[in-house]
């Protein structure tokens, strides 16, 4: 069977990688389609396999649907796997697409909650992003959420993509321990030239 996969970015696929590489492994043809990133389109190594190949999704709205059509891509992959069927299709359980889920489905409330709630904060914010993959305006907001914080820090794991605790467990862990630090009133730097302070 050929398997056409559509994905709104290329760092989406980590999520469905073990089910498409068992699809491959039974002999299907998958093809892969997605947004250009800086230009390329490139699937991720954990997806590779003679059976599966990538390719430029040329569709791009730019009306007033744009933003809901956004929001449909990047739910429509997760809610196939509510189907009982598909109950161990993939290595997550069931309590994460449902997040994912409510997360794309409560977007707006959440960005409004957060506009509403915005202050100046003097505790330590380390915010950690992935190096790779993202667009301009991700960065953009990624800085805005670290100088919420007289005390913040922007630290970008240069190695990974949107899911940074995968692609390098090791930094987030880092992050964490200099925050503790912090906290304890120990005189640690949140972001060294290398990565959070300990790490």
């Amino acid at each position: 069977m050929k398997i056409l996969f559509l994905v709104g970015a290329t760092s989406r696929i980590r999520n469905f990688d073990h089910t498409i590489l068992e699809l491959a492994d039974h002999g299907h043809v998958l093809q892969l389609a997605g947004r250009l990133r800086k230009g390329v389109f490139e699937l991720p190594g954990s997806v590779r396999h003679e059976r599966v190949s990538g390719r430029v999704n040329p569709t791009r709205r730019s009306d007033e649907w744009d933003e809901f059509v956004d929001l449909l891509r990047g739910a429509r992959d997760y809610v196939r796997y509510f189907d009982p069927r598909y109950a161990q299709a993939t290595r997550f359980r069931a309590a994460g697409y449902q997040a994912a889920a409510d997360e794309i489905i409560h977007i707006r409330e959440s960005v409004s909650e957060v506009r509403s709630s915005r202050r100046k904060l003097t505790i330590p914010v380390l915010v950690v992003t992935g190096g790779q993959g993202a667009d301009e305006n991700w960065r953009r907001l990624q800085r805005d959420q670290a100088s919420l914080s007289e005390r913040g820090c922007l630290m970008i794991a240069q190695q990974s993509g949107h899911v940074v605790s995968i692609d390098q467990p090791d930094v987030v862990v880092g992050a964490i321990r200099t925050v503790v630090e912090t906290a304890r009133g120990h005189d640690v730097p949140l972001c060294t030239r290398s990565g959070p302070a300990g790490s």
